[in-house]
């Protein structure tokens, strides 16, 4: 594993990232004074996030993890066209890797998930197809096909998806808690994929 990969997991989970096609507006509370304080303090933290995002591509601007990271932190502060823009890098510094080795099944696996984050359902699918064909048994890039059906409203799908990659070495306690599974927590299933047997 890379040291950019696991400072991104630590930093929220298979790459931390928030769930539905990712660029979903955060707005105000909806409840009362007693509502806004915790609000605030997450905002704040959202905020602060930006900022170390924002450090971590200006020392690392190639790297694709970096730059996801990023749209992952202003998608969570409501920034979409900034969002976009850094999921837009991701993919293309990803792309300039897959030149290089365009074998790379986890590259191709992170690129579809940047692709879903940008609401590119059907190029997200041909990617993650195309890394299953090289990989099909690397618990990763499995993975990365459950993210990409969970931030595409495909809940029944993501939660078999993730069942095999939790049965194949995919870190249940990563997978528990990445944002970008956020649409399928709330299921029970969700409990049963990540204890799935190895």
């Amino acid at each position: 594993m890379k040291p950019g990969e696991r400072r991104l997991r630590l930093g929220g989970a298979e790459e931390a990232r928030g769930p539905r096609p990712l660029l979903a507006q955060h707005g105000e509370p909806a409840g009362g004074f007693e509502d806004a304080q915790p609000h605030r303090a997450r905002r704040d933290l959202v905020v602060d996030r930006v900022d170390l995002e924002q450090e971590a591509t200006r020392l690392d601007p190639k790297s694709p993890l970096a730059q996801r990271s990023l749209g992952d932190a202003y998608a969570g502060l409501g920034r979409r066209d900034e969002a976009v823009k850094a999921y837009r890098a991701a993919v293309d510094l990803s792309e300039d890797l897959l030149r290089v080795n365009p074998t790379d099944a986890r590259v191709l696996g992170r690129v579809a998930v940047y692709l879903a984050k940008l609401g590119e359902r059907n190029v997200a699918d041909q990617r993650v197809v195309t890394a299953l064909a090289l990989s099909p048994a690397d618990p990763d890039v499995i993975y990365h096909k459950a993210i990409v059906e969970a931030l595409t409203g495909r809940s029944d799908a993501a939660l078999t998806t993730l069942r095999e990659a939790v049965a194949r070495g995919y870190s249940p306690s990563e997978a528990q808690s990445d944002n970008d599974l956020a649409s399928l927590k709330g299921r029970p299933e969700f409990a049963a994929a990540l204890a799935a047997p190895h």
